[in-house]
């Protein structure tokens, strides 16, 4: 399917490519992206979770350019195979997801605690119940053999063992939203 923007003006049809169809739509998403991160103190939960980056691009533009992956519906390696100017080099993101220091649950908890503060808590009234959820979710994988943490896991719903693993979540609840603030697969 072909994006076209049409405008129209004293009669006259003009189209745009679809290539500035999509960079006016890009425009648009990563503006809202910006205003997402400065909202949302995104730029301060990294720096609490130790996630830096020594020289080289600032960590936000990094974050910033995966949520626009996301958001554009593209994956990373379809977009190294693309024509589009690269704005990062592949081992820029790949140092970057795959450094063991960083502390993924400390960012996702800081993360979760400030869209609690900033944005669901002036929602509800004070009054209201809050709860915090804990769950340990057992996922089956019956069919796997070489799955990570795989293990026979006691299934307390069918009272048999089962091969899979325990994922603990923890969990906000407010009304019928549960905002997600941590998440972890159990150790056996």
């Amino acid at each position: 399917m072909e994006l076209a923007i049409k405008h129209k003006q004293k009669g006259k049809v003009f189209c745009l490519t679809p290539i500035i169809a999509e960079l006016s739509e890009n425009i648009q998403i990563q503006s809202r992206i910006n205003g997402f991160f400065k909202r949302f103190n995104v730029k301060e939960c990294l720096k609490e979770a130790r996630i830096k980056k020594l020289n080289g691009y600032s960590i936000v533009a990094v974050v910033q350019f995966l949520v626009l992956l996301v958001f554009t519906q593209k994956n990373f390696y379809v977009f190294l195979q693309s024509n589009q100017s690269k704005e990062f080099a592949k081992d820029v993101i790949y140092r970057f997801l795959n450094n063991p220091l960083y502390d993924w649950r400390r960012f996702l908890l800081m993360f979760g605690a400030g869209i609690v503060n900033n944005f669901l808590n002036p929602l509800t009234k004070p009054e209201r119940i809050k709860a915090l959820i804990v769950d340990d979710s057992l996922y089956s994988r019956n069919r796997s053999k070489k799955v990570e943490l795989l293990a026979r896991v006691f299934d307390h719903v069918t009272r048999r063992y089962v091969r899979g693993f325990k994922q603990v979540d923890r969990g906000l609840e407010r009304r019928r939203l549960l905002c997600s603030l941590s998440f972890c697969p159990a150790q056996l």
